[in-house]
């Protein structure tokens, strides 16, 4: 199998497992993860080809998600060739996926207590 078969594989893996990264966090995590990031692109990021989520860190332990209400996700927009950031945004949603703020603050109010972080290229 060549290099660019076991890229292709890799890319593959980390495209599927974000999904089940989320639900293993919860039900409630995974709706408000999926609402933000359509948001987000939506938002910020019209009219650009976007792969699926490279970088998703809990910071707390799945674990502790059941019984959140609301979900503060930092999103990140990198650039495919520069690896420059594009796009920045907080957004907070509820378990059931409903979008309640997309803003972009100063980085350093949100993302210490965001409950998920995530980058997208």
């Amino acid at each position: 199998m060549s290099f660019k078969k076991y890229a292709l594989t890799a890319l593959i893996v980390v495209a599927a497992a974000a999904p089940f990264t989320t639900q293993a966090a919860g039900p409630g995590a995974a709706a408000a993860f999926n609402a933000c990031t359509k948001a987000f692109v939506d938002t910020y990021l019209p009219n650009r080809v976007v792969r699926q989520q490279s970088t998703i860190d809990f910071t707390r332990s799945p674990l502790e998600f059941w019984n959140v209400r609301k979900y503060t996700i930092a999103l990140r927009a990198l650039g495919a060739t520069s690896g420059e950031v594009v796009a920045e945004a907080r957004c907070i949603a509820d378990r059931k996926g409903v979008v309640l703020v997309l803003d972009t603050p100063p980085t350093q109010e949100y993302v210490a207590h965001a409950n998920i972080t995530a980058t997208l290229r």
